[in-house]
């Protein structure tokens, strides 16, 4: 179960999303990795290790949604590990072509969103089918999921979005205030949400602009206790290969 969000302005790109999964499930707020010659900033599941977010040193992003499709893996490999395998690619194209080269009999279906300043793609596998698409340059898009009632939830939010998201100057704060949305009543289906067993456990917002690429991170507990401004953690990470910083704030 989750949100995700990107638009597209002359100036940046956004990436928003949130992370809904069983309360008992823990993770670890992001940090720099380096494999295979890759430098990659990304939150960790701490149960399979792995992660559904990160971004990469050449201003690359990859996303991971859980697909609920009926359809078992062979050996029930975590997803967690194909954002990382995204994240090998230097660009859109070469990170999906790793995604749809590993043996996805092994994983449960997903969908895998790529996107960089130049393009996205969406990879999508039903357990059965693999297919990719380009996503094109549409400024504002929002797909989610969810284990229950995923038509009538994916619905709510989408409506929720049109109301509250619109491309403009203060675009950046309209996406975290609809990511962090709940209505009391409504909460089994709010962005930020909250069933008996589950619930939105972190929001990550990742900017691309020309100069420099961002990370944000807040986790449940910092957004309860302080807001969502500002971040709890902070990455600044400038092009190509060059370190990137870390503000907790």
């Amino acid at each position: 179960m989750c949100t995700l969000t990107l638009l597209r302005a002359s100036d940046r790109c956004l990436i928003t999303m949130n992370r809904d999964d069983l309360i008992a499930r823990p993770e670890a707020p992001p940090r720099l990795d380096v494999s295979h010659g890759a430098r990659m900033i990304a939150p960790l599941d701490l149960k399979a290790g792995g992660t559904w977010i990160g971004l990469n040193q050449h201003g690359l992003v990859a996303c991971l949604l859980n697909r609920y499709d009926h359809a078992a893996p062979l050996d029930g490999l975590s997803r967690g590990v194909i954002v990382p395998e995204a994240l090998l690619g230097r660009d859109v194209g070469a990170a999906c072509d790793r995604v749809t080269g590993l043996d996805l009999s092994r994983f449960a279906p997903f969908t895998c969103v790529i996107v960089s300043r130049a393009a996205q793609m969406r990879v999508d596998w039903t357990g059965r089918e693999l297919s990719s698409v380009e996503l094109g340059a549409e400024a504002l898009w929002v797909t989610t999921s969810s284990s229950i009632s995923e038509r009538e939830v994916a619905a709510k939010r989408r409506g929720l979005f049109d109301q509250l998201v619109r491309p403009s100057a203060d675009s950046q704060s309209a996406l975290i205030d609809f990511h962090t949305s709940s209505r009391p009543q409504e909460a089994w289906w709010s962005p930020w949400m909250t069933r008996e067993h589950a619930h939105t456990k972190s929001m990550t917002q990742i900017c691309l602009t020309h100069h420099q690429n961002q990370l944000h991170y807040w986790d449940r507990a910092h957004v309860e206790a302080h807001g969502h401004t500002p971040p709890q953690y902070r990455f600044v990470a400038m092009p190509a290969a060059q370190p990137a910083a870390q503000v907790a704030v």
